[in-house]
């Protein structure tokens, strides 16, 4: 088995959808160009909301900006993991933030609706009550592609373990966290938080996410990482914007939890 080429996005969007999509049609040029199977993307990829009013979501049926990705991963023939997009299907009810994965073809492979939603209060400038705004989501998604086996999550629900190891249970050896981490959590918490799933199911962990100042005083943390089923960091963006490109292989999981084989001694179960 060969190993899977992926190129995880650093972003720093902001409310201009349109700038966004044009950066990200760039670095799906720039993946497919360095060798990449799959480019993956961030939270709030195509538009982050600061503190001012803004889109509420669409629905995914005709949605135009889940449209033109759709178009970029069938012209460069490569799959695409779009970080999270605000979705809202029935407009009676609150959107969900939604992380999709688009096939090569242009099709919709998989949805997974973010189920942990993010609320803080550290003050001013880092105080977020996801859940006035988004609907959480109900189930665990795993996704078959590329000859490996992807859990998917989105930010937030990195603090619960429990979702991973669900996730690792169903068959993933590879788990995504898309995020838009802020400076202050991000700084004390993310590094140890991404090592730790990844030790714990002893697979790959990519996070690719939002990075510096997005408008009105909202700033990201940055640091989108790759780590491996050991728990080693094996690859970190720089403070821009930027593609990081690792390769995986399967045979590594299957390696670690040969020797080390934690996963088969769980002794609480639900």
């Amino acid at each position: 088995m060969q190993p899977v080429r992926v190129a995880l996005a650093q972003l720093r969007s902001t409310e201009d959808e349109a700038a966004n999509l044009r950066q990200i049609a760039a670095l799906a040029a720039e993946a497919k160009d360095r060798g990449a199977r799959l480019l993956a993307l961030p939270e709030n990829a195509t538009w982050l909301r600061t503190r001012t009013v803004g889109p509420v979501g669409r629905p995914l049926a005709g949605h135009p900006v889940v449209a033109e990705i759709c178009d970029l991963a069938s012209h460069h023939d490569i799959e695409i993991l779009l970080g999270s997009i605000l979705l809202r299907d029935d407009p009676r009810a609150l959107p969900t933030n939604s992380c999709l994965w688009l096939a090569a073809d242009g099709s919709i492979r998989a949805r997974y609706d973010k189920i942990h939603l993010f609320q803080v209060d550290l003050g001013p400038t880092t105080r977020f009550d996801e859940a006035a705004q988004v609907r959480p989501g109900r189930h665990p998604v795993c996704v078959e592609a590329l000859d490996l086996h992807f859990g998917l999550s989105v930010c937030y629900d990195l603090r619960f373990a429990e979702l991973y190891r669900t996730l690792a249970r169903d068959g993933a050896n590879v788990l995504f966290v898309p995020s838009a981490f802020t400076e202050r959590t991000g700084r004390d918490h993310w590094e140890v938080l991404l090592r730790a799933r990844a030790i714990e199911n002893q697979t790959f962990v990519l996070a690719p996410a939002q990075w510096g100042e997005h408008g009105d005083g909202r700033v990201s943390y940055g640091r989108t990482m790759a780590i491996d089923p050991w728990g080693t960091v094996i690859a970190t963006a720089s403070d821009s914007e930027c593609l990081v490109v690792v390769d995986m292989d399967a045979e590594q999981v299957a390696a670690v939890r040969r020797k080390l084989p934690s996963c088969n001694h769980h002794v609480l179960d639900h």
